[in-house]
């Protein structure tokens, strides 16, 4: 019989301030490329579907571009980090995802952890999905084991849940075209945060926000490859700065395989 464990937002992220996404060896031993060059350009290239040069023109059809595209992949990395401070400590959240869409599995690995004056402590959890089930492993003072039936389709490790609210609460300021590695990317940045909450925390409304802006990178083929979210928040007569950056990265370069641990038990 399989033990029951607690499921948490298989999409959230959080990485330390000042990590880079895959600036090391994945879980699943892929290599990460390496850093490309980026040059602006003022070449005609085509804007993907939803985007033209004055931003954002159709966030269903940009929606719609960037889930089109990560399915059509081979394999891909996904990872969404936010780092919160506060005067009460930081608290961060750590997720990467390493999914092959057209099969149905996928590797998440989650850190949650947090310090300062209300303590601190860490927790970690992996999650294989396979075979219209989940694997779980948490290590905090030790390690346990768990599962819980029911299959994710593969549009659910696309990412839509942290590019959504990008594409449909916040306004584009400029956009520009920018050569990396050989091909023209699409770089948004923007300001006025109408729902901050959909972007950094429920608890959150436009009030909370003294300052803040988004910046969002597109490739050609409608794939969102990289968003920013910061914002300075006045609330409850305390000072929060929130930074929330989310990638997608090693596309065609990242294998999934079953992790030893992840066995009927």
């Amino acid at each position: 019989m399989r033990r029951q464990v607690a499921a948490v937002p298989v999409g959230l992220l959080v990485l330390p301030s000042g990590c880079s996404l895959f600036d090391a060896r994945t879980s699943t031993g892929a290599q990460p490329s390496p850093t490309a060059t980026e040059t602006p350009t003022t070449a005609p290239a085509p804007s993907p579907a939803g985007y033209a040069d004055g931003g954002i023109t159709n966030a269903t059809a940009a929606r719609n571009g960037h889930l089109q595209g990560v399915l059509a992949t081979g394999n891909v990395s996904l990872g969404y980090n936010a780092t919160i401070r506060d005067p009460n400590g930081t608290r961060t959240v750590t997720v990467l995802q390493f999914v092959p869409p057209g099969e149905p599995r996928a590797l998440t690995d989650t850190v949650v952890a947090a310090g300062g004056s209300r303590g601190s402590g860490a927790v970690r959890r992996t999650r294989f999905y396979a075979n219209g089930a989940q694997y779980v492993r948490e290590q905090r003072a030790g390690t346990t084991y768990g599962s819980i039936d029911g299959e994710l389709p593969p549009a659910a490790f696309a990412g839509r849940q942290h590019v959504d609210p990008a594409l449909t609460k916040v306004r584009c300021d400029s956009i520009e075209r920018v050569e990396r590695d050989g091909e023209t990317l699409f770089r948004l940045r923007m300001s006025a945060i109408g729902d901050p909450g959909a972007l950094l925390s429920d608890r959150l409304s436009a009030e909370d926000v003294t300052g803040g802006n988004v910046a969002l990178t597109v490739g050609p083929e409608g794939v969102i490859r990289s968003l920013r979210y910061r914002a300075t928040v006045e609330a409850d007569g305390r000072t929060g700065n929130y930074g929330v950056p989310f990638a997608v990265a090693g596309i065609d370069r990242t294998p999934v395989e079953r992790p030893e641990w992840a066995r009927e038990r």
